[in-house]
């Protein structure tokens, strides 16, 4: 088992069909109602592989993710740095063509922009609500729009894992980044009521309907073995199918659906969220840690097993049982935790 560092922490927390059959979902609760089924199938997402489903509904939930798991934004934070305008900056590395160039990272970017809004609801700053902002404003102005739908690309390539031979090249693609800017582009139009927000979390929930293109890397919504993914790192490397990422893309959805009530979002939902039902003795290791991601080629090893994600992985599964009502969720949140307590006892 890996403890990660304050980096490590950072990195984490900044952390269905025309065309398409639906099989019955494999472990998953009770069917919905068949109404229920119906509507969300009204308006079916197009991918040319069929993908398990389970019908679930989606619950308005308060607080809702995002709103309550951490302590209000430090304006002052030293561990990060920020401009003028109150965005985050982010550099990149020392080595290569790139060193010492400012670039935007997608995710901490809208996880900066999530945490400094939810800061605003709990205290009313305005310096909150200012940085909330500044950092979307940053976010939608890095973004390409392409057939209606917004991306936002990663333009550093990465080595993931630490493995030397193993570099998704930019730009690439994350659903993770994807739904959480979708979070973010929802909550600022409830917060302000401007359409550019409004117009902005439409054109990026259209990139979740993009089926990923295995020679030109774009998407990062694919079929694997029957299960709908959200890949977190989407390009010219295989899939991880990475956990976290995978819940922070529903995340997204859930946000997109309360205020729209748009059936598609509710559709790759219920797919998503039977994945994370469907691969859960996948990434659970009995009595230790949770893996990062799936993939039984690369992730293997402590290298991918974290207290961190694990605790992220915990709280994440918590939450979409109480967005779904479907309580296999909480029984493997439980069974989480008592594997996180049993690693720790064999550390002493």
């Amino acid at each position: 088992m890996r403890r990660a560092g304050l980096v490590g922490v950072l990195a984490a927390v900044a952390l269905s069909l025309s065309g398409c059959v639906v099989l019955p979902a494999a472990g998953a609760g009770a069917a919905a109602e068949v109404s229920r089924r119906v509507e969300l199938a009204r308006k079916p997402p197009r991918l040319s592989t069929p993908y398990r489903t389970s019908g679930f509904l989606l619950r308005e939930i308060e607080p809702r993710p995002y709103d309550a798991e951490r302590r209000d934004l430090d304006l002052a934070d030293p561990e990060l740095e920020i401009d003028e305008d109150g965005v985050v900056v982010m550099w990149a590395g020392v080595d290569g063509k790139e060193a010492g160039k400012r670039w935007v990272h997608p995710v901490a970017t809208a996880q900066y922009a999530l945490h400094a809004l939810a800061s605003y609801h709990r205290e009313g700053r305005a310096e909150h609500l200012r940085r909330a902002t500044a950092n979307a404003e940053e976010l939608l102005a890095h973004g390409e729009l392409r057939d209606g739908a917004l991306w936002f690309a990663y333009g550093r390539d990465y080595v993931l894992g630490g493995i030397g031979n193993n570099v998704i090249r930019a730009p690439w693609y994350s659903g993770m980044a994807q739904g959480q800017a979708l979070s973010l582009f929802v909550r600022m139009y409830e917060e302000t009521g401007e359409e550019r927000w409004r117009q902005a979390a439409d054109r990026t929930m259209e990139s979740f309907l993009v089926e990923r293109d295995e020679e030109t890397g774009l998407g990062f919504t694919l079929v694997d073995g029957g299960n709908l993914w959200f890949e977190e790192y989407a390009g010219n490397t295989e899939p991880l199918l990475v956990i976290n990422g995978q819940n922070f893309a529903l995340f997204g959805l859930y946000d997109y659906y309360v205020l729209t009530e748009d059936p598609r979002a509710a559709a790759l939902f219920d797919a998503g969220a039977t994945t994370v039902l469907d691969v859960f003795e996948d990434f659970r290791e009995p009595g230790e840690i949770s893996r990062y991601c799936v993939d039984g080629v690369v992730c293997e090893g402590e290298r991918w097993q974290t207290d961190v994600y694990h605790m992220i992985h915990i709280h994440q599964l918590r939450l979409l049982g109480l967005i779904t009502g479907e309580s296999q969720f909480e029984r493997d949140a439980k069974l989480l935790r008592e594997d996180y307590f049993d690693a720790s006892l064999a550390l002493r």
